[in-house]
C-alpha cells in the first residue's frame, strides 16, 4: 500500500514549483534614481548587456541579400527567412498568415499588389557603341516593379522632367524617354499620351526626403522606385544613376542612342504574407503588447534593420526568461513581420474584433543607419494628439536615460554604456519628435492602440542603392533593440501595483511638455501676429488652443495607465494626478497673458459630433473625394501647410497635417474641440467655417456622420 507521505510527495513538488514560479522577483521597482526608469537597475543592465548590436548586423546582412519587393519570389524567400528566425529565437505559435492579393481585395482602404515575377531585365546602349547600362541580376529594383514584358530596341530622348509640354519638343512616340523625374510621373504625359514605349529615369529622391539631400549630392546612387499597376501592356521603366545619365546626355547632345530592352515579367494574384509568432501571456493572455517590423524593401537599413531587430529583441527576452532574470511576461508578446502599411491593415481586418485587448504597438522601421555617415537622427516619435497615452512618459524616460549615459565614448557608467563589438562610438543624442505619418505606428494610432515608433531618419541613402550593410552600425541597432526591449518589458510585465509608475512618469513628462506650450503660446501672445490670414483664428484663440489643450492631452496621457490598474485605490490616485493637471489650465492661460474669456471665434463654434462611417486607418485625402464642396477647406488646409514648411517641419510631419483633422474623429469630440486640438498639435490657425467645410464635404463623400 502507497504511504499518505508517499502520495503527497508530486503534489508537494508542484506547490513548490508553483510557489517558487509566482516569487520571481518583477522586472519592476521604484522609479530609479540612477536611470529614471521603473525597472530595477539589475535588469536594465541585463537587457543592455544580454542583447546584441553585432549579431543583430549580422542577419541585416543576411536578409539584405534579397530585395524584398512585396509580391516578388524574393520576398518570399525573406518570408522563409523570418519565420525559420523567428523559431530559432524562441517564439512560439510562428506561422504564416496569408491574405489575398487579387487586385480587387482590400484590408482598411488599402489594397495590396499583385504578385510581379522577373526572369530578365537589361537595359543596354546598342550605338553608337554597345554598353550594358544596367540589369535586374545585377541591381533587381533597377528594374521597376510593375515593369511588362518587353523586348525591342529604340531612340533615346532626353526630356528632362518630362512633366511640362515643352519637355516633348523633339517627339517621343515610339521612343525610350530618359527623364530626371519619378518613372511614375511620366506614365500619363509620355507614354499614354505622346506614345512613348519606355522610361529611363535618373531620379533619387523621394518628396519627403528633399530636405536631406539635393539632386546630384550623390551621382553614384541610383534610386528605386515603382510604376502604377494599370500601366499599358509592353510598358517599362529602368532606373540608372544620375553620373550614366550625364554620360547618355553628352553622347544625345552629338548623335543618336540607340538602346535596347529585354524584359520577362509577369504579374498575377498571389499573397500577402506576413509572419507571426509569440512569447505567451502568463496571466493576462488576453493582453497583447505587438512588436513589429516590415518585412519589405529593398535595403539593409530599410528596413532589414527593423526586422533583423524584432529576431534580437525575441532572443534576448526567450534568454532572459530561460536564465530566470526575467519571468515569463504577464501580457502575450506578439511579433509581426510583413509589408508596410498592408500587414498591418489587413491584421487587423483579420484580427480586430478579436477579444484580445491590445496595450501597446512598438513600430521598429528604418533603425541602424550609422548617425555620423547618414546624416540621419535617432528619433523618437511620439503617438498622435488624437491617442494621448502612458508611451510619451515612460519611453521619455528610457530616451532621458539612454542620452545621459551615451553621450561620451568612455562614460562612467559602462554597464548602462549601450555599443556593440564591431560598431561605433557615436555619441547620442536621441530627440523626442511629434508624431509623423510615414510607417505602420500610423496604422496603430489610428485603431486606438498607442503606437510607438523609434527610427533613425532621415538618412541619405533612403531607397537606394546605397543603402547597403557598411552604412548600417552595430552601436545604432544595439540602442534600437535596448530602447524597444525597455517599452515591452515595462507594458508586458507591468500589474496594478506598476500603473501608478507609469502614471507619475507621464506628469513628469507632463510638467516638461506645458512649460514648452506656455512658452511657446507666449511667443505667439507677444508677436500678436501670424503668418496666415485667411479668416483665421485669432492669435489669443490660437494661445488658447496650445495651453488648454495641452493640459487636456497630459491629462489624459496619465489616466491611461490605468490600463494597467486592477483596483480601485490605485486608479483613484491616477485620476488625482490627472485632475492636478487640468486645474491648472487656467493658471497656466493667465500666465501666458491670455484671459479665459479673450478669445473668440471668427463665427460661432460647431458643436457637432463627426463619427466616422468607414475604418479611419486611410481614410485619408477626404477634400479629393467631394469636389469643389471643400474648395473652403482645401485652401486653409493648403495655406496651413505652407506655413509650417516655412516654419521649417519635416515633410512627414507636415504629411500628417493634411489627416489630422479626420484622425481626431471618435464620436464624442465635437467639431470645435477638434479644431483646437488640431491647431495646438501643430501650432496653426484654423477657421472655423474652413473646419466645418471640411467636415461637411467629409460628410458629402460618406465618410462620416455629423450629429
Amino acid at each position: 500500500m502507497t504511504s499518505v507521505r508517499t502520495r503527497c510527495f508530486p503534489v508537494l513538488i508542484c506547490l513548490l514549483y508553483l510557489t517558487s514560479a509566482s516569487a520571481q522577483p518583477s522586472p519592476f521597482g521604484h522609479i530609479s534614481r540612477r536611470t529614471g526608469l521603473p525597472l530595477r537597475d539589475e535588469i536594465v543592465v541585463k537587457l543592455i548587456q544580454t542583447s546584441s548590436g553585432d549579431l543583430t548586423h549580422k542577419d541585416v546582412t543576411r536578409l539584405f541579400t534579397a530585395p524584398r519587393v512585396d509580391g516578388t519570389a524574393e520576398y518570399k524567400w525573406a518570408v522563409d527567412w523570418a519565420t525559420r528566425r523567428a523559431g530559432e529565437a524562441g517564439l512560439e505559435q510562428v506561422k504564416v498568415e496569408r491574405f489575398r492579393a487579387d487586385g480587387k481585395s482590400e484590408y482598411l482602404g488599402t489594397r495590396p499588389p499583385l504578385s510581379w515575377t522577373v526572369s530578365k531585365g537589361e537595359l543596354w546602349m546598342n550605338s553608337p557603341q554597345k554598353v550594358r547600362l544596367t540589369s535586374y541580376d545585377e541591381l533587381p529594383f533597377s528594374v521597376c516593379r510593375n515593369s511588362r514584358t518587353a523586348h525591342l530596341e529604340a531612340d533615346l530622348v532626353d526630356v528632362g522632367a518630362g512633366l511640362r509640354a515643352e519637355d516633348y519638343r523633339t517627339p517621343v512616340a515610339g521612343k525610350i524617354v530618359l527623364t530626371s523625374s519619378d518613372p511614375s510621373a511620366l506614365v500619363g504625359p509620355a507614354l499614354r499620351e505622346r506614345g512613348a514605349l519606355g522610361i529611363v529615369s535618373y531620379w533619387t529622391i523621394p518628396e519627403w526626403d528633399r530636405q536631406n539631400r539635393m539632386p546630384g549630392e550623390l551621382p553614384y546612387l541610383i534610386g528605386w522606385r515603382y510604376l502604377p499597376a494599370d500601366v499599358p501592356e509592353g510598358a517599362f521603366a529602368f532606373m540608372i544613376s544620375p553620373n550614366r545619365a550625364m554620360e547618355l546626355g553628352s553622347v544625345l547632345r552629338r548623335e543618336t542612342v540607340r538602346v535596347r530592352v529585354d524584359v520577362d515579367a509577369t504579374i498575377a494574384p498571389g499573397t500577402l504574407d506576413v509572419v507571426t509568432g509569440v512569447i505567451p501571456g502568463a496571466k493576462y493572455a488576453n493582453e497583447e503588447i505587438t512588436v513589429g517590423a516590415h518585412l519589405d524593401e529593398i535595403g539593409a537599413d530599410d528596413n532589414a534593420s527593423g526586422s533583423a531587430a524584432l529576431i534580437e529583441i525575441s532572443r534576448t527576452l526567450n534568454a532572459l526568461i530561460a536564465s530566470g532574470d526575467l519571468p515569463r511576461p504577464l501580457r502575450t508578446i506578439r511579433f509581426l513581420w510583413g509589408p508596410e502599411f498592408t500587414a498591418t491593415a489587413a491584421w487587423f481586418s483579420r484580427y480586430g474584433n478579436a477579444p484580445v485587448k491590445r496595450i501597446a504597438a512598438f513600430n521598429v522601421d528604418q533603425v541602424g543607419a550609422d548617425l555620423m555617415k547618414s546624416g540621419a537622427v535617432f528619433q523618437f516619435i511620439d503617438t498622435p494628439g488624437y491617442n494621448p497615452n502612458f508611451l510619451t512618459g515612460l519611453m521619455g524616460a528610457v530616451l532621458d536615460f539612454m542620452n545621459a549615459n551615451n553621450d561620451h565614448a568612455y562614460p562612467a557608467n559602462k554597464d548602462f554604456h549601450i555599443i556593440s563589438v564591431t560598431g561605433s562610438r557615436n555619441r547620442m543624442q536621441g530627440r523626442l519628435s511629434p508624431f509623423m505619418s510615414g510607417s505602420d505606428h500610423e496604422i496603430f494610432n489610428r485603431m486606438g492602440v498607442p503606437g510607438w515608433f523609434i527610427t533613425a531618419w532621415p538618412e541619405k541613402h533612403y531607397h537606394s542603392s546605397h543603402d547597403t550593410p557598411d552604412q548600417v552600425d552595430p552601436t545604432q541597432l544595439h540602442r534600437v533593440v535596448f530602447a524597444n526591449l525597455a517599452g515591452i518589458v515595462a507594458t508586458a510585465y507591468a500589474d496594478d501595483a506598476d500603473a501608478e509608475r507609469f502614471a507619475q512618469l507621464s506628469l513628469s513628462h507632463a510638467f516638461k511638455s506645458i512649460g514648452e506650450a506656455k512658452a511657446r503660446a507666449a511667443r505667439i501672445a507677444v508677436s500678436r501676429q501670424s503668418a496666415i490670414d485667411n479668416e483665421s483664428a485669432s492669435d489669443n484663440e490660437l494661445v488658447r488652443a496650445i495651453v488648454g489643450q495641452t493640459h487636456r492631452r497630459e491629462a489624459a496621457g496619465i489616466r491611461s495607465a490605468k490600463v494597467f490598474a486592477r483596483s480601485a485605490p490605485i486608479e483613484a490616485a491616477i485620476d488625482k494626478m490627472a485632475s492636478r493637471v487640468e486645474q491648472r489650465a487656467g493658471e497656466a492661460m493667465a500666465e501666458v497673458g491670455v484671459p479665459m474669456g479673450a478669445a473668440t471665434p471668427k463665427g460661432p463654434g460647431d458643436t457637432r459630433v463627426p463619427a466616422a462611417k468607414v475604418p479611419l486607418p486611410h481614410i485619408g485625402g477626404a477634400l479629393s473625394k467631394c469636389g469643389a464642396s471643400g474648395d473652403r477647406a482645401r485652401t486653409a488646409l493648403n495655406a496651413a501647410e505652407e506655413e509650417l514648411r516655412l516654419q521649417g517641419e519635416p515633410t512627414l510631419r507636415v504629411n500628417s497635417f493634411r489627416d489630422a483633422l479626420i484622425a481626431y474623429v471618435d464620436g464624442k469630440r465635437p467639431m470645435e474641440e477638434i479644431r483646437a486640438a488640431v491647431m495646438a498639435e501643430f501650432g496653426v490657425p484654423l477657421a472655423v467655417e474652413a473646419v466645418r467645410s471640411y467636415f461637411e464635404c467629409a460628410e458629402s463623400a460618406g465618410l462620416i456622420s455629423l450629429r
